[in-house]
């Protein structure tokens, strides 16, 4: 123990009053790298507002543009590393949010949906876990502009990323209603499910444990439509069976539906009818408390 001789100023021993500067000076080199930082990241969207207008080769919508993006920027590299899948999801969307002239925030999403569920069956392990952060990052933006058509209305509307190009079109293309993308998303909700599905249900141990690592990351935001909620639980099932020649595999599909239980119990499924929701509930509830009852006389029988 330190005597109470060795103390400093405050009671503190002269060894504490060490640490407390060196923690001091700590704090302050991160306080001073934040401030940098932070001037740096203004500074890059400063250059990034003034170059907009010649990010892309036309003003006009182009399909082509989200298309070359995506398969030659984003995706690339969102497959290196964590770090590099958060900063792509960031980048798109801030193209989105400067408003780039000729930059469709539709038709890039439209890209990376249908990108992503043909790439699931080809990448690692590794690589599946990086683009899932890509996905999740962009996938809560189009949650959240799906459930909210004021925020839909704040934050696409008006935006030349809301356009999509129209066949034959010369002009800025259509621009989309929340209506439009609402059916955009049931759409892009079916396209990445279907392909994830198709994931664990295939012979491939690769495949299959894609299609875990991928759903588990994204469970907080999807699915939201209980149609799918209920086609994955029920995909589960096999690899769940205990008797299964792949205990990886076993484990992780029962973490995920364990996690997928819990995010459709807080609401995660945003589409679930509130009756039905409801229902099952009292029957959790009545299942809990037989379980319980049981429980009490195998007690008193010992």
């Amino acid at each position: 123990e330190r005597s109470k001789s060795s103390s400093g100023q405050g009671g503190l021993s002269k060894e504490d009053e060490r640490d407390l500067g060196r923690l001091k000076k700590v704090s302050e080199l991160l306080t001073a790298d934040k401030e940098k930082q932070s001037q740096q990241v203004q500074n890059v969207k400063e250059e990034l507002i003034a170059k907009k207008d010649d990010l892309m080769n036309s003003d006009v919508v182009s399909q082509d543009a989200s298309e070359a993006l995506l398969l030659h920027c984003v995706y690339p590299r969102s497959l290196q590393s964590p770090d590099d899948a958060m900063f792509c999801a960031h980048f798109a969307m801030q193209l989105h949010q400067i408003e780039t002239p000729g930059f469709s925030t539709m038709h890039y999403f439209d890209e990376l949906i249908s990108v992503v569920a043909g790439s699931l069956f080809g990448i690692t392990e590794g690589e599946a876990a990086n683009l899932a952060i890509l996905l999740w990052q962009t996938w809560s933006t189009v949650n959240r502009w799906r459930y909210d058509e004021k925020l839909f209305e704040e934050e696409v509307t008006g935006k030349p990323g809301a356009h999509m190009e129209r066949p034959s079109a010369t002009d800025e293309g259509q621009e989309i209603s929340h209506a439009d993308f609402i059916n955009l998303y049931n759409s892009w909700h079916s396209i990445l499910g279907k392909s994830l599905i198709g994931c664990l249900e295939s012979t491939e141990y690769m495949h299959t444990r894609t299609g875990l690592v991928v759903l588990s990351r994204l469970v907080e935001v999807f699915p939201t439509r209980p149609g799918l909620g209920n086609r994955l639980f029920k995909t589960l099932e096999p690899l769940q069976d205990e008797n299964s020649d792949r205990p990886d595999i076993r484990a992780a599909a029962n973490a995920y539906c364990t996690m997928l239980t819990k995010a459709r119990a807080e609401g995660k499924w945003k589409e679930e009818d509130a009756s039905v929701a409801k229902e099952r509930a009292e029957k959790e509830q009545a299942a809990a408390e037989q379980r319980k009852k049981k429980l009490e006389e195998q007690f008193q029988e010992l």
